[in-house]
């Protein structure tokens, strides 16, 4: 099976550091043969490909759905016909999901849509929705990252037969956390309020904070902020609790599965797919958005308890090791393509 992986974005975050995991882990089995067309500078570096002109823009608006039916021909044209020798396409963001998924299947192949969260419950227009549905028409199979994901496509109107679950992967780092003394809690993902920073500096006030990222509300820190890096794992391994309070209805958190891969447990707004990964109480907790008074006291219950924090650590590892290894969702996905 050949298969062509196609992947518009504006910035690089969790779902393209998935992306990246899924990729090579792809590579090494003999039975796949992948490519992959981007525009993300930093993706095409860390695959070692060159970056392909693209839109440089998700459509949501009225204004970018003009722009994108101007270019469609014109990217059709130069790097589609040319790439025949694929039998799939694989697309994840709505540019390529609603323009190519029609003009390719036109043209034989078959495709593939990963979605990445929750699509109906975005705020997306009226018309973008619309037009996802009929295109998804055209789909061979929808991967939804989580059974809240799949839940909310069905939901839509969405083909049911057309959907399957398959999580999200992540490789286990041999390296866990690091020594240190002072106890603190992080951060990683976009800095936004979408993301709950508010709710973060209103759950930490009293307690040391690592901020992992970058965002438009970055302002707001107070305490330490890396920045954008690529390699989040060596800022994770000083951190005792991360705390994830997003406001963004996401289908798995990559954030999340970063940090329970380290032995660090997450304490998370229920929403989305957070509670397929998190089991409250026994490997981190979960919250009513806004709980920033809860978040507050379960962080100092934990501060002052070692021993269960050492607990829920090796359980949120294990919740790893068991569902969401990258080897495991990956032959998952071998043998998804085998039988497209």
């Amino acid at each position: 099976m050949r298969v062509l992986f196609i992947r518009s974005s504006e910035r690089f975050s969790g779902a393209e550091r998935y992306n990246i995991e899924l990729i090579r882990k792809l590579r090494m089995d003999s039975s796949i043969k992948t490519g992959f067309l981007t525009n993300q500078k930093t993706f095409a570096e860390m695959l070692k490909i060159p970056v392909t002109p693209w839109l440089p823009e998700e459509v949501g608006t009225k204004r970018q759905l003009v722009k994108t039916i101007l270019y469609i021909p014109i990217f059709v044209y130069k790097y589609i016909v040319s790439l025949q020798n694929y039998d799939a396409a694989c697309f994840q963001s709505r540019t390529e999901m609603i323009f190519l998924t029609p003009i390719l299947r036109i043209l034989g192949w078959r495709i593939v849509w990963i979605q990445h969260g929750p699509f109906f419950v975005s705020e997306a227009s009226r018309i973008i929705k619309v037009m996802y549905i009929v295109a998804s028409r055209f789909a061979t199979k929808i991967v939804a990252v989580s059974e809240d994901t799949k839940k909310d496509l069905i939901h839509g109107f969405l083909q049911k037969d057309k959907v399957v679950v398959i999580y999200i992967g992540i490789s286990l780092p041999k390296m866990l956390k690091t020594p240190h003394k002072r106890f603190t809690v992080g951060f990683l993902g976009t800095v936004t309020k979408e993301k709950g920073i508010e709710d973060f500096i209103r759950a930490t006030k009293n307690f040391y904070t690592l901020v992992i990222g970058d965002g438009p509300d970055r302002n707001l820190i107070q305490g330490e902020i890396t920045g954008f890096v690529k390699n989040v794992k060596k800022y994770l391994s000083r951190i005792d609790v991360l705390l994830i309070p997003s406001h963004h209805h996401e289908g798995i958190s990559m954030a999340i599965l970063e940090g329970m891969s380290m032995g660090i447990p997450v304490f998370a707004t229920d929403i989305g797919g957070n509670r397929e990964i998190i089991s409250n109480g026994h490997n981190g907790y979960l919250y009513k958005q806004g709980d920033t008074e809860n978040m507050a006291h379960d962080i100092r219950v934990l501060s002052h308890n070692r021993s269960k924090l050492k607990l829920f650590g090796k359980r949120a590892r294990k919740t790893i090791e068991e569902k969401f290894s990258i080897n495991i969702q990956a032959k998952k996905f071998v043998s998804f393509f085998k039988h497209l």
